[in-house]
């Protein structure tokens, strides 16, 4: 699995093995920005379809962000030779006990996944999906388009749980806005893959890395407009994320792109749709 034979990522990883490790890095390493949003989409969601939160749908959001913190520890893991190019050496240097981390968070995730089914079937089922979807990314990433998508399900999955707690919501609703999320999530994935353009070449088949870089920005742009596209039929009020839109539009044409600059303009747009929608009935 995962396996290396670049000399000089071998002889890297040999040098940063067993330096010490800070509990503040065990604790960056869930990604704690991306846990509060993944439980915060979960809510907003619930919100949107069911109109009101239940404790039930609120426990299996608390579940959706360990598991969102499960497969990014794990993709660590999974990645941690290829990682030391992007800075982040965290699995390389403490491999062992990081690995026992990314078991224990694992197998907190799974309980929490099976506390779920049964108390609500439908909910289990999109968890243990996307648990898997999370599990195997590690090998979808070198099937073209396959990652990206594997990594916006993970975060649009969110909708269908929040959907199965909502029965009386049609599917046709809960499908509106599952695409309006995975559209947003997965722009925003491959805007990030841009940046990474020369070190994901080695050993990833990302949007960017399979046909292009101008291909990439015309699709993001694409996937972005059809995701505002479906955010305003569903509340048209989410007319006011268009400036946002615009602004990410314009920036990915420039010669140089402000990757940081993109992924906050995204990040804004995303929440602000998300805020809006418990405001808004299905």
């Amino acid at each position: 699995m995962n396996r290396v034979s670049d000399p000089e990522m071998l002889k890297a990883a040999e040098a940063l093995r067993g330096q010490p490790v800070s509990l503040s890095e065990y604790a960056l390493a869930i990604r704690p920005k991306l846990v509060l949003y993944a439980l915060f989409g979960t809510l907003m969601c619930m919100g949107h379809l069911s109109g009101r939160w239940v404790w039930e749908c609120v426990l299996a959001g608390l579940v959706v962000a360990a598991l969102t913190s499960g497969i990014m520890i794990w993709n660590d893991y999974f990645d941690r030779y290829h990682d030391i190019s992007k800075g982040r050496t965290l699995a390389i240097r403490q491999t062992r006990r990081f690995l026992l981390y990314v078991c224990g968070v694992w197998l907190v995730t799974i309980l929490g996944i099976v506390w779920v089914w049964q108390d609500n079937r439908a909910a289990g089922i999109v968890l243990a999906v996307m648990a898997v979807n999370g599990f195997v990314y590690g090998w979808f990433r070198v099937v073209p388009l396959l990652s990206g998508l594997s990594v916006a399900f993970s975060f649009a999955g969110l909708v269908l749980i929040a959907g199965a707690y909502a029965p009386d919501v049609s599917a046709f609703d809960i499908g509106v806005l599952f695409f309006c999320i995975l559209m947003m999530a997965f722009g925003r994935e491959n805007t990030a893959d841009l940046e990474d353009l020369a070190i994901d070449a080695r050993y990833k088949a990302t949007l960017s890395v399979t046909f292009g870089k101008e291909v990439a920005v015309k699709v993001i742009s694409i996937v972005t407009v059809m995701s505002v596209g479906a955010a305003m039929a569903i509340a048209p009020i989410c007319v006011l994320v268009i400036p946002f839109t615009y602004r990410v539009m314009v920036g990915l044409r420039e010669s140089k792109l402000d990757f940081d600059r993109l992924q906050k303009l995204y990040d804004v747009q995303c929440l602000l749709v998300m805020c809006v929608l418990p405001f808004v009935d299905p």
